[in-house]
């Protein structure tokens, strides 16, 4: 669970379990009034607040929020985003295409995901590669979507090729999609919150710290259960507050066990990843199975542990699996690589990239073979897809447009 869904969790529980109970906690940074705007945000947020929350984590300059906002506006009537709002944007911000392009790629970290899309496709496959579920399967439906709509599931059969099980899958998943979610609805939101702060103590030295502040502090009662158990005269009633309080003592338990895990294994990835928080480099490699070596715990461990975890950090505000790239062959002056690294190297050359002659997708291969990087054209199409890049003749339009 994320820090949201287990206070959720903890709060019913102690609804629930008479020999539980909530103590005051005491303060978690040890520069508190760096962190005040966790205490100033409201439990509950309208969507605008929790997108406004969302940007500070992000740690944007003033122009990119102001993008953000013009951004949305034109989402809330035409519910994608087109070349007429990018021209404007880039006249009146005087911010060039590339640039632009690159404030919309990270905006895609700002839930819901998906939100600042081009299109239905390129919506659905922002939220399948937000959850490491978008395969050659999946992007062959969602290029289709528009034939799937029209012509029923039977085309996942016919048309695809599909096996029953995949085609289940794809099913469940599809419906599990929330596309039509009304983002200025006022009824309030739970806004998310990182599960793990990572504070720079002193220059490059920094402290891991669990978020709990919102979380309540529990501990269980045993001085009151000790008096009910001993006054009660039924079996039955001994029964269930013998199974209450052995509840209340496993959820302490469990939580104090996620806590120390989650500490382990973020101290292990700032330990390995210094240069990246202290600014020096990218992202090293970092596979789950090194970790659990290195902290003696099963892999599986350190899967669940991470699972669907976000951190705030320095440098902003970070899926937690991000800062675990994979490693990709590369033999271009003894350097590593990983995917983190070529997506920024993506981004970089199409910021940069002629106007007049912009990169196609095998262009970036050999630029990327060039360096020693072996990839193939279909992952940097799946990388250049995950950053929310339109495609090369997209882009040549755009150029056009704008001279």
């Amino acid at each position: 669970m994320d820090c949201i869904e287990l206070t959720t969790h903890i709060k019913q529980i102690l609804q629930e379990n008479p020999f539980l109970d909530e103590v005051e906690a005491e303060p978690i940074f040890a520069d508190y009034h760096s962190y005040e705007f966790m205490e100033n945000i409201a439990q509950k947020q309208t969507f605008l607040d929790d997108f406004l929350m969302q940007l500070s984590f992000l740690q944007m300059d003033e122009q990119p929020k102001i993008i953000a906002l013009q951004l949305l506006d034109h989402i809330r009537e035409n519910r994608y985003i087109n070349n007429e709002i990018l021209l404007h944007i880039s006249k009146t911000q005087s911010i060039s295409y590339g640039d632009l392009i690159q404030t919309i790629t990270k905006l895609k970290e700002v839930e819901p995901v998906g939100l600042f899309s081009f299109n239905l496709q390129d919506k659905i496959t922002a939220i399948f590669n937000f959850r490491n579920q978008y395969d050659a399967d999946y992007a062959k439906v969602i290029r289709h979507i528009d034939m799937l709509l029209k012509n029923g599931l039977s085309v996942l059969k016919t048309k695809f090729g599909l096996s029953p099980d995949k085609i289940e899958n794809l099913i469940r998943e599809f419906r599990q999609l929330n596309l039509t979610a009304n983002m200025y609805d006022e009824e309030e939101i739970i806004p998310r919150f990182p599960d793990i702060i990572i504070e720079e103590k002193s220059p490059n030295a920094f402290a891991v710290v669990v978020n709990q502040s919102m979380m309540p502090a529990i501990r269980v009662n045993r001085e009151l259960y000790e008096t009910f158990y001993r006054n009660s005269k039924s079996n039955a009633d001994k029964t269930y507050m013998k199974s209450q309080k052995v509840s209340a003592e496993l959820l302490v338990k469990s939580i104090t066990s996620r806590n120390i895990t989650l500490t382990k294994i973020m101290r292990e990835i700032v330990h390995r990843q210094w240069d990246f928080f202290a600014g020096y480099s990218n992202l090293m490699p970092i596979d789950a199975k090194s970790i659990a070596r290195a902290l003696m715990v099963n892999e599986s461990t350190v899967y669940r542990a991470i699972s669907n975890k976000t951190v705030w950090t320095p440098r902003g505000y970070i899926d937690i699996k991000s800062l675990m790239p994979k490693e990709i062959k590369c033999e271009w002056e003894n350097s590593v690589a990983t995917d983190y690294s070529i997506k920024e190297y993506m981004k970089n050359l199409i910021g940069k990239e002629p106007k007049q002659t912009p990169y196609s997708d095998s262009n970036i291969v050999c630029l990327l073979n060039n360096r020693g990087i072996a990839i193939s054209r279909r992952t940097v199409t799946k990388y250049r897809n995950y950053l929310n890049i339109p495609n090369v003749f997209q882009r040549m339009k755009a150029y056009t447009i704008s001279g």
